[in-house]
């Protein structure tokens, strides 16, 4: 759980230094891999494509159904179909789910029981959480 603020507090660190030069932006080279050729991947998409899969493992860990399932057969279609969903919302809705998400995080994680985590690799889990936030946030959004 530590791991998991930590890195929540670094990426929200990230996400008010954008926020000033606008998170309407563009990444240079984020989203290479799904991306069609009229996307235009922003600060903004980026941080909705690490939330999503941020719920998706808080769903994983609370064992319930993902309300929100991504279409596609390869993890490049799943991520298009993120920015899709996700590109044409207000920066601020984004950010809002960013910080919403996080309480629901770690409520999840409170609720869930130590046996949840008995089971888990320490280095690379919760991988959603932590390593993949961490990489993209260290890859992308502070390395303008």
């Amino acid at each position: 759980m530590r791991r998991v603020e930590e890195e929540y507090h670094a990426l929200d660190r990230a996400v008010r230094t954008l926020s000033r030069g606008g998170l309407d932006r563009p990444v240079p080279g984020f989203g290479k891999g799904a991306r069609g050729s009229r996307e235009h991947w922003t600060y903004k998409d980026a941080l909705a494509h690490i939330l999503f899969w941020k719920q998706w493992q808080m769903e994983t860990i609370a064992g319930r159904p993902h309300v929100v399932r991504p279409t596609g057969r390869t993890v490049h279609q799943e991520n298009r179909w993120i920015y899709d969903q996700w590109h044409q919302r207000r920066a601020r809705d984004v950010v809002a789910w960013h910080r919403r998400l996080h309480r629901e995080v770690m409520g999840t994680l409170r609720t869930v029981g130590p046996q949840v985590f008995a089971t888990k690799h320490r280095d690379q889990w919760p991988h959603d959480l932590v390593p993949h936030s961490e990489a993209h946030r260290r890859r992308h959004l502070e390395a303008r």
